[in-house]
């Protein structure tokens, strides 16, 4: 089970992420009308975390030695950066100036 778990974090992450910021950008639209800096402040910064544990985990699973494991990790490996791109392109909005 732990395996699965670390082979879809990337996918899994990336689906938390966001709804995190699906419904801090719907909270913020409907109380205020338009994005507030702390809901833009939240996105960008739950958009950094995210990336860092993702990070972290592709750090972590390029230490294996073992040579059947290799498929498991590439591939784990492989998702966490698709994790990574998509949380980074779903928070740019955000970390740009507002027009």
């Amino acid at each position: 089970m732990v395996r699965w778990l670390i082979l879809l974090a990337g996918p899994l992450l990336w689906a938390a992420h966001f709804g995190l910021i699906y419904a801090v950008a719907s909270i913020s639209i409907q109380a205020v009308g338009e994005s507030t800096p702390l809901a833009r402040g939240l996105i960008g910064g739950s958009g950094l975390a995210f990336v860092g544990v993702l990070a972290l985990l592709c750090l972590s699973l390029r230490r294996g030695e073992d040579e059947v494991d290799r498929f498991w990790r590439s591939a784990s490996i492989a998702g966490a950066v698709i994790g990574i791109v998509a949380i980074l392109w779903q928070s740019l909005p955000a970390l740009l100036p507002p027009a």
